[in-house]
């Protein structure tokens, strides 16, 4: 009785272990999920962030080049300030 009694002991520790580690594979995916989500609008932001830098330097681009044909900047001045601009891409 006291060996069968044993067995049983043995046998519910094992699902006791089973269900543990089931239950933290559980939160560990569901924290990874839960990384991998927000990792994906960080990059989403990041992406978004570049398009509109890009278009902000296009359009001081065009200013830039308004202002040179009107005789305000140099060809020299335009081109350095391009240069400049084109770098932050």
């Amino acid at each position: 009785l006291k060996s069968w009694k044993r067995e049983e002991k043995k046998e519910r520790s094992i699902e006791e272990i089973a269900e543990e580690q089931e239950f933290v594979e559980e939160k560990v995916k569901s924290a990874y999920d839960s990384a991998f989500e927000k990792g994906k609008g960080y990059v989403s932001d990041l992406e978004k962030e570049e398009g509109d830098k890009a278009a902000d330097i296009y359009q001081t681009l065009e200013k830039l080049g308004q202002l040179k044909e009107q005789g305000v900047l140099t060809e020299e001045e335009f081109q350095t300030k391009k240069a400049e601009l084109l770098s932050r891409i």
